[in-house]
């Protein structure tokens, strides 16, 4: 059996801690293919991690608190820079140690973020072949810093055998930068968990939902405001860990653990919203939650994504609004409460769109696989692009 090793700097501590939830559910879609994974994750001064899938061993790295995790690396840095500034590097040089030591008997390494993995793993590699999986924050706060930060892009990726972002657009703008080209790799999903529910029976007053972390890129407090416009019509169900909210007509199921929990609460919805903002050069990558709300069947209403630019993945204007606008979303609410047909026309699309997705998914991560040759090569895919998996912007 293979073995692949991950580093990342976000991974669940807890069960239903949505923090590094996705790249979890990348190494168990690692495992599915028969690989053995190890992950190296910071610890973030908390008591060890339960276990959370015998599949998986993961290495906890024991870092200075308020480093990682919480609102998100740009955010610390505009909050308190200064005493963010004096604990990173030495939580950096921590992970890249732990990784080194920890992944010495892996055959291939996967970084998800060019920083801090990007560095770690890029230092731990010793000839070893890895790839490197941008979400959004680390590039975007590269590409921010002029020519040095994309010289610092170039150095991160120029070693790796594969490299590839979450989402599109960020994709596009990486290609630019590396020479091996970047793909869109979409998030890990278990789409199979929410094909089978019921689309939205669209009885008695519409359901909203809300799933995520309670942070400000989130935008939640825009949900609430415009839901205080149109609640008479609608309830809002929110979940995810963080501050709870009594509010006339919210439902708060805080935290969610697992999947059977996952499906109760899409079960309760009609429409997910996605209402998140744009924080200076940050922006919203390729939320999980957006393709499980289509498998379930449920529209989705959405800000700053742009990977609803896409057109196979553009559910026309009625379902966007613009980032931080409450008034447009309270228009779009009030709008699909007078009509709810639109969302009995919807939900049959969205699984389209989440099985499109999927497909592809499944084809750019076996190519990363071959790539760092711990996956056979499929008939025709030597050593160029397969004609399925295509590089954006390349």
């Amino acid at each position: 059996m293979k073995h692949l090793g991950l580093v990342t700097s976000s991974y669940p501590r807890f069960p239903g801690d949505l923090a590094g939830a996705f790249v979890r559910r990348a190494a168990l879609d690692l495992c599915r293919r028969g690989l053995r994974v190890t992950v190296v994750a910071p610890r973030d001064g908390r008591a060890s991690r339960p276990p959370l899938d015998a599949s998986i061993e993961v290495v906890e790295v024991t870092v200075p608190d308020r480093v990682f995790y919480g609102p998100g690396a740009p955010e610390r840095m505009a909050s308190q820079s200064l005493g963010w500034a004096l604990r990173a590097p030495s939580a950096v040089l921590k992970l890249m140690e732990s990784s080194e030591r920890a992944l010495r008997d892996c055959d291939a390494l996967v970084a998800h973020w060019l920083l801090p993995a990007g560095l770690a793993v890029r230092w731990a590699a010793a000839g070893r072949r890895y790839a490197v999986v941008e979400h959004s924050s680390a590039a975007r706060l590269l590409l921010g810093a002029g020519r040095c930060g994309a010289l610092g892009v170039q150095g991160l990726s120029s070693g790796a055998a594969f490299v590839a972002a979450s989402e599109p657009r960020l994709a596009a703008r990486l290609d630019a930068f590396c020479s091996q080209g970047v793909h869109w790799l979409p998030p890990s999903t278990e789409l199979d968990a929410f094909l089978g529910l019921e689309t939205p029976s669209l009885r008695g007053p519409l359901q909203l939902g809300f799933l995520g972390r309670r942070v400000p890129i989130k935008g939640l407090e825009v949900l609430l405001q415009a839901f205080a416009q149109v609640r008479g019509s609608m309830r809002l169900h929110l979940a995810g860990p963080g501050q709870r909210v009594r509010a006339a007509g919210v439902v708060d199921w805080g935290a969610l653990h697992g999947v059977e929990a996952l499906r109760d609460f899409f079960s309760s919805i009609d429409v997910l919203v996605i209402p998140s903002r744009s924080l200076g050069s940050r922006r919203e990558g390729f939320p999980c939650v957006l393709l499980e709300a289509w498998a379930a069947g449920r529209p989705v209403l959405a800000s700053a994504l742009d990977v609803l630019d896409l057109p196979l993945l553009n559910p026309g204007s009625s379902w966007r609004f613009s980032p931080g606008d409450v008034w447009g979303l309270a228009q779009r609410l009030h709008a699909l409460a007078s009509h709810p047909e639109q969302v009995d026309g919807e939900a049959l699309r969205c699984r389209r769109r989440a099985l499109a997705v999927h497909r592809y998914r499944e084809a750019v991560s076996s190519f990363m696989l071959e790539r760092l040759e711990v996956l056979g090569k499929r008939d025709g895919a030597a050593e160029k692009r397969d004609e399925h998996v295509l590089a954006v912007g390349a």
